[in-house]
């Protein structure tokens, strides 16, 4: 007797869904009721929709895919690379916006990277920028 995966989940969900009459444990100790085997029926559609046998070779799928696309990806970027002259090409070191420089030259810290002094801006300061950021963020959420 030989079923198809989907066959058999949904046989199993309709039969949760039509077991009336079977009387399940509670879920707590001392104020949890007894409860029917269908008051799960929702949660048994819902599960199969997650957990079935298609959800296997959606991961392999996903799996090969990420990989070829990135193979891919690396072609064409070596492509556009050597179309564009930028091989030999290494980033610039960034550049301080003027306006923070202006604003925070007087406080100045040796960077531990590179070993230069850059303008450094105050905890409390940061903070308070961070803090009017996240709040716009969650009003708008």
């Amino acid at each position: 007797m030989t079923m198809y995966m989907g066959t058999i989940s949904s046989c199993l969900s309709k039969e949760v869904c039509q077991a009336t009459d079977i009387i399940m444990c509670p879920i707590c100790d001392k104020y949890c009721p007894f409860m029917k085997l269908s008051d799960s029926c929702v949660y048994a559609k819902v599960t199969h929709l997650f957990d079935n046998g298609t959800t296997v070779f959606f991961a392999v799928f996903m799996a090969v895919w990420a990989t070829v696309f990135l193979e891919f990806w690396k072609r064409r970027r070596a492509v556009i690379a050597y179309d564009w002259d930028l091989i030999d090409w290494e980033e610039e070191e960034e550049e301080i916006r003027p306006q923070f420089e202006a604003k925070y030259s007087k406080k100045e810290r040796m960077n531990p990277i590179s070993g230069k002094p850059e303008p450094y801006q105050a905890f409390a300061d940061k903070c308070s920028r961070v803090i009017v950021s996240a709040s716009g963020i969650f009003f708008m959420v």
